[in-house]
């Protein structure tokens, strides 16, 4: 199903074309399986292209991948947009995002900002996907235990956290998540 979405956005399978000719096994595996995808009427056999998956993963990860175990489709996307990232600048752009967080530090104002590339949203569930990315993006109050340390202060202090989308390619990759960690869900 993730390959079959990947294969209508418009523009992704001719930038696959292109990084193909950089010989990336894994774009010339996945141009190949869109192309059967579109002719077959059958089951297909991805085991050529599982294969090439898994090689490129474990590559990534510096582990081995195992293609036969359960795994997020998010997850896979997140390899597949990396490679292909890697290899072709237009897609990079296509699915470029960066999430900038600042920290303000409550007792005298120093603010630390960082930008974080990311290759997809994840948000928790909520009525809309508008109320999702609100409640992601809404600023946090730091204090206790997630207090954080302050150079200027040089210690532990209450802080206000603000994120905001600083890059968004033209596809926005959001992946709902299905529990919560942090409430024991």
């Amino acid at each position: 199903a993730l390959l079959q979405c990947l294969n209508v956005l418009p523009n992704f399978c001719q930038a696959l074309s292109n990084i193909e000719k950089s010989k990336s096994a894994l774009a010339i595996a996945t141009s190949k399986i869109f192309k059967l995808i579109k002719l077959s009427k059958d089951a297909l056999d991805p085991s050529f292209f599982l294969v090439i998956l898994k090689n490129v993963i474990s590559k990534l990860k510096g582990s081995d991948f195992d293609v036969f175990s359960q795994h997020d489709a998010p997850e896979i996307l997140e390899y597949l947009l990396l490679e292909f990232s890697l290899c072709s600048v237009f897609v990079s752009q296509m699915f470029e995002m960066a999430i900038r967080t600042t920290i303000t530090c409550d007792n005298c104002n120093q603010e630390t900002v960082m930008e974080e590339p990311m290759p997809l949203l994840q948000l928790q569930p909520m009525k809309s996907i508008q109320i999702s990315i609100d409640n992601f993006l809404k600023p946090e109050h730091l204090s206790s235990d997630n207090a954080r340390y302050c150079h200027i202060c040089s210690s532990d202090q209450s802080a206000t956290l603000e994120k905001c989308l600083s890059k968004c390619g033209h596809y926005f990759v959001i992946h709902l998540k299905h529990y919560n960690i942090d409430n024991g869900v």
